[in-house]
């Protein structure tokens, strides 16, 4: 069977078909985005957290006024951060299975309290903390308090 499935997709539909199922784990572009990522994109008017709600895992979208603070904490010093759902703090973890585990790669937990919205805590994954906080530093509101600490091994 093995070596059948390997024909397979040595042939012309066979190519075809892989080239789909690579195209359905690809990002789409947000074009009005400054930064994007796999967790999260940031346009003018809001941040957006993808794959936020379960289990459809659509994405969320955050007003910048409407933000008070902005934390953010390297994976590897932030224990106890479920990889969805509800913390013990309250606060919703967009969709990241990966995040209680250990990787490789040096991943940001970041944490959001919002005014005037539900759930008024939100945390998710960014990918490159320096081009995203470069991004919305101009996007925040003033009021904003931003904190956090780099990487360290």
């Amino acid at each position: 069977m093995a070596n059948e499935m390997r024909v397979f997709l040595m042939t012309k539909q066979g190519k075809e078909v892989q080239e789909k199922q690579e195209k359905k784990h690809e990002l789409l572009n947000d074009p009005r985005a400054f930064y994007q990522d796999h967790f999260v994109s940031i346009r003018p008017d809001c941040l957006v957290v993808k794959k936020y709600f379960i289990p459809s895992l659509l994405p969320y979208e955050f007003p910048w006024h409407k933000i008070e603070s902005l934390t953010y904490m390297p994976q590897n010093q932030d224990k106890k951060v479920p990889g969805k759902g509800m913390d013990s703090e309250g606060r919703w973890w967009a969709t990241d299975l990966l995040r209680p585990h250990e990787r490789e790669l040096h991943l940001y937990n970041v944490r959001i309290d919002v005014h005037d919205l539900e759930p008024r805590m939100t945390g998710f994954t960014v990918i490159y903390i320096d081009q995203f906080l470069k991004a919305c530093r101009h996007l925040l509101p003033y009021s904003c308090k931003l904190s956090g600490c780099v990487w360290s091994e």
